[in-house]
């Protein structure tokens, strides 16, 4: 962190790329790769990055239904992301978000600019969870929450069941993946009833695979859940618990955890400290942290569990970088394999 790249806009939004051909939607053609030419072809297509294979799905019938085929797309991923020596990093900016939310409409450049310029935005978007992000999009008059696979540009906006009739979204939408059924599964956490002053809340739970139309409700989390975006960790999205709802933990910090493969929550234990002190809850080489702000020293402690307990991995001391960082707003990426330094942003500045 002895260098930061500055980002003049907030209506961008920094995350990481990982090479994948996977779709939003299931593909409705698979093909078996029974003749030997098609089993050449991949072999020489994987060797491809995702932007100059896309397009070849335009040469023939046979060629896009191999390139769409569920293990045509897992043999690109392994061989595009292994042996990746510096993370790749990608810029979502306001305007992709609101082309996603008009849905194709075709808009002047004057009507984009009425758009961009009507208030403050913020885009959020999830880390990759086997190719695709999860990622929302908040102004003063609306907001709105979409799906996509950045490395073949493609976006798609996502509702909610009509039928769901919430008022209020508990956190953000989270992204999971079955790897018994090899599907991509979303979840949201709405709230019915949300009453700071009596604590009472009536908080449901949505699910939705790639490949269906609808959102399915399922059984509820047994705590309310924290406006945070969650994450995916070894089959499991957590949430941070909201200590201003329901009865009050004397059990301290507490986490949600959703089992994707049986769509259940359990209740987790968090670290030593104040839910104030929370800023985000991140995933590094496949481990879940929670980082805490320590605004009095200008630092930040990132605590990771082992079996049951918790203990702070890493601290790292802001103060001494750049004004641009600060622990409230500073989050941890990724971390480079080459020098195990940990990638940090703020939505404005990389370091």
């Amino acid at each position: 962190m002895d260098s930061f790249i500055e980002i003049n806009s907030s209506s961008h939004t920094v995350g990481l790329l990982e090479e994948c051909l996977v779709p939003v939607g299931r593909p409705s053609e698979e093909i078996i790769f029974s003749l030997l030419s098609n089993k050449a072809w991949s072999n020489v297509l994987k060797w491809l990055p995702t932007c100059s294979v896309v397009p070849l799905r335009r040469v023939c019938k046979d060629w896009c239904a191999l390139i769409k085929s569920d293990w045509f797309i897992k043999l690109h991923t392994i061989h595009a992301n292994m042996g990746l020596k510096t993370p790749r990093i990608r810029l979502i900016s306001a305007v992709d978000a609101l082309i996603t939310y008009l849905d194709g409409t075709e808009l002047r450049e004057s009507e984009i600019a009425a758009f961009m310029f009507c208030g403050p935005m913020k885009v959020v978007c999830s880390k990759p969870c086997h190719g695709l992000v999860v990622g929302s999009c908040t102004m003063p008059s609306f907001s709105f929450d979409f799906i996509c696979n950045p490395a073949m540009g493609y976006y798609k906006r996502m509702d909610l069941d009509p039928d769901a009739d919430s008022t209020f979204a508990a956190g953000r939408i989270g992204l999971g993946y079955d790897s018994r059924m090899n599907k991509h599964i979303r979840v949201c956490l709405v709230y019915h009833e949300r009453n700071m002053e009596t604590r009472n809340y009536r908080l449901g739970c949505f699910v939705h695979l790639t490949d269906t139309e609808t959102w399915r409700p399922i059984s509820p989390p047994p705590r309310p859940a924290a406006e945070m975006q969650p994450v995916f960790v070894d089959g499991k999205l957590y949430w941070m618990v909201d200590p201003n709802l329901g009865t009050k933990s004397s059990l301290g910090c507490e986490m949600l955890a959703l089992d994707i493969s049986t769509e259940e929550f359990e209740v987790v234990s968090g670290p030593r400290c104040s839910y104030d002190q929370i800023t985000s809850i991140v995933e590094l080489h496949g481990t879940i942290y929670v980082v805490c702000s320590d605004r009095s020293a200008n630092a930040m402690n990132i605590w990771t569990l082992e079996g049951d307990v918790w203990y702070i991995g890493c601290r790292i001391e802001l103060g001494e970088f750049s004004n641009e960082y600060s622990p409230e707003e500073t989050e941890p990426l990724t971390v480079d394999p080459t020098d195990k330094r940990l990638l940090l942003s703020t939505g404005r500045a990389l370091g």
